[in-house]
């Protein structure tokens, strides 16, 4: 019999992009974190219930937000 996972819906949904945003802004709101610090946040909860990370760093997830929005990312 194989093994089973449980991994709560709010961070199931992290593997979709628009669930990963969903609670990126989670923590941004409720817990009152910067960007980055949610970001992190995030990664490690994914981590923490068995799931890859999304994005290999800060840098690139900005840069992920920036182009599903339409815009330039210019470093800053």
């Amino acid at each position: 019999m194989d093994d089973m996972v449980n991994i709560p819906i709010k961070v199931f949904s992290t593997l979709h992009p628009e669930g990963y945003q969903e609670r990126f802004w989670h923590f941004v709101q409720a817990s009152a974190m910067n960007h980055r610090e949610a970001w992190e946040a995030l990664e490690e909860e994914r981590t923490a219930h068995g799931l890859p990370e999304r994005y290999s760093s800060y840098e690139s997830f900005r840069a992920a937000r920036c182009a599903s929005r339409g815009e330039k990312n210019d470093g800053n």
